[in-house]
């Protein structure tokens, strides 16, 4: 799971209707199709975009984080329907990790696992721009 050269992503700011601001850390690959989704969909606005990278916190201590510390958010299920192994990845801030995890969870019925485990894994990292 953990890449040792990082994972490009967009450090951006979403503002919702009343205004309220929070960072997002959004795949680069993928960050253009998610920020359509946000306007279009939820009517936020997304605004600061700037690339960076995100890199794993060695074990140890061995590394010293740069930027600020972005967990990677893993979680993985068998999609009863597709017969297939299915994987969602977030990156979030630590402040924010625990409320994303419990919503990632949430989206996932015992009907929709048929009954096998629903696995989540947070690896801490940082982000570079």
């Amino acid at each position: 799971m953990s890449s040792q050269t990082g994972v490009a992503l967009v450090e951006c700011t979403v503002m919702n209707l009343f205004g309220e601001k929070s960072q997002r850390y959004v795949q680069e690959d993928v960050y253009q199709l998610w920020q359509f989704m946000m306007y279009h969909k939820h009517g936020f606005q997304v605004v600061h975009p700037q690339s960076c990278r995100w890199l794993p916190l060695m074990p140890g201590g061995n590394n010293v984080p740069e930027g600020p510390l972005v967990n990677r958010v893993y979680l993985s299920h068998w999609d009863e329907d597709l017969k297939k192994l299915q994987h969602v990845e977030r990156f979030v801030s630590v402040d924010d990790t625990q409320k994303v995890s419990e919503m990632l969870r949430k989206h996932y019925s015992p009907k929709q696992l048929g009954g096998y485990p629903l696995e989540l894994k947070i690896e801490p990292g940082y982000v570079v721009i």
